[in-house]
């Protein structure tokens, strides 16, 4: 559902929406986003219900879409904190977004459920943090799997 092609570390963004932009860009290398405009505004419109920043600097846009042909996860690590509309006020510096289509809904849920965990255990974040490339921060993902 990730791969190391679509995590960006330490990407340069002004807003919410261009990382979320850069995000499915990222997305598109799997070969499943259709719809890249289209997976954007699903996003987009889900963030317009509630903020999906998660607090401690972390954030997990997602929604399902018809834009997608597969439930998918990219990742940015950002070179500066960002504002997310956080509840706690905290900008955002780690960024999961996930995507699938509405018949993954089970599947959803269970990784959004899985890196919602992750990003709240202070010793993960900080290892996103700390990894020095797209490869050493999918190695912290797949290390989470044991």
């Amino acid at each position: 559902m990730i791969s190391p092609k679509w995590i960006l570390v330490d990407e340069i963004v002004s807003d919410k929406k261009e990382c979320i932009r850069k995000l499915i860009h990222a997305l598109e290398a799997s070969g499943d986003v259709q719809d890249a405009e289209g997976l954007l505004s699903d996003i987009m419109e889900r963030e317009g219900l509630s903020s999906t920043a998660v607090g401690s600097g972390c954030a997990i846009p997602h929604a399902h879409s018809a834009s997608i042909t597969a439930t998918r996860v990219a990742a940015a690590r950002l070179h500066e904190p960002i504002d997310f509309g956080s509840q706690d006020g905290d900008q955002v510096q780690l960024v999961f977004l996930m995507a699938g289509p509405k018949k993954d809904t089970g599947i959803h849920l269970k990784v959004l459920s899985k890196v919602a965990r992750l990003l709240h255990d202070p010793a993960y974040r900080s290892r996103f943090l700390e990894a020095s490339d797209a490869e050493s921060f999918y190695a912290v993902l797949c290390q989470t799997e044991t």
